[in-house]
């Protein structure tokens, strides 16, 4: 009892320090000679994490999960890919959702932007929004309800990973991150263009004042955001189709304002 309400507390704390707590907001900025779709939500927002259908099988693209949550007479505002993930769907490392984890952290090294160092998690749990290091994952004392591992980060503390370059051409590619300001408000980026990691860290430093932000994915980032009329559709990879992984996104219920989109 005694955790719940210091949990509550801390909870009311946040929606009050937070000008996005209870709402979510959709910018287009300016970045690196593109720009890029903004979109930020306060902690109070019922944001979830998705992979699979009622029936067990992988989601794999927005159509999807619009039916998924039609069964649930639910709508959906907005969803962005959430983390790297296998041929078929599954993710390259931890997936946590409804304090329920289906994948496990993975620690081990490779090659690939997930493996990256440092990767990093992305995290909501009773204290709000955050952007971990892995190995500061490991070392928690809390549970999360929503949890995505990915990599590299971008910005860890406020600071660019010096192997970062202001100036390097190779590697530019759509992309889409999530970054953390405060623990009330979290922020996603999908790039209309395509950036350098570097671009794309000062960005959430300068422009979004982020303290910690976590790469999700490059030429696969797809946005569903129909206040500005977009669902991306399927990406193509050698002619063939690429599914999504893990998807993070906005719902509400439909019984009181809307219908679905």
């Amino acid at each position: 009892m005694r955790a719940n309400l210091i949990g509550l507390m801390l909870f009311v704390a946040m929606c009050m320090i937070s000008p996005l707590c209870g709402a979510y907001e959709v910018r287009t900025l300016p970045i690196g000679g593109t720009t890029a779709v903004v979109v930020s939500v306060g902690v109070s927002e019922k944001l979830e994490l998705f992979l699979s259908a009622s029936d067990g099988k992988f989601l794999g693209n927005f159509d999807r999960l619009l039916e998924y949550l039609e069964a649930e007479n639910r709508s959906l505002l907005f969803a962005i890919n959430a983390g790297m993930y296998h041929s078929g769907g599954r993710p390259v490392g931890l997936y946590i959702g409804h304090h329920n984890e289906r994948y496990p952290l993975n620690e081990k090294s490779g090659e690939g932007n997930f493996f990256m160092k440092p990767n990093g998690v992305f995290i909501r749990d009773e204290k709000g929004f955050a952007i971990l290091s892995t190995e500061q994952f490991i070392a928690r004392t809390f549970s999360a309800d929503i949890a995505t591992q990915s990599g590299p980060l971008l910005l860890q503390n406020s600071e660019i990973p010096p192997l970062f370059k202001p100036n390097s051409t190779n590697n530019k590619y759509i992309r889409s991150v999530v970054g953390v300001k405060t623990p009330g408000e979290v922020n996603f980026v999908i790039t209309n263009g395509p950036v350098n990691f570097y671009t794309l860290a000062a960005f959430f430093k300068v422009s979004l004042g982020c303290r910690d932000a976590l790469y999700l994915d490059g030429y696969v980032s797809s946005l569903y955001l129909p206040k500005i009329g977009r669902k991306d559709s399927r990406r193509y990879e050698n002619g063939k189709s690429v599914n999504l992984g893990p998807i993070i996104g906005l719902t509400v219920c439909r019984e009181g304002d809307g219908t679905q989109q």
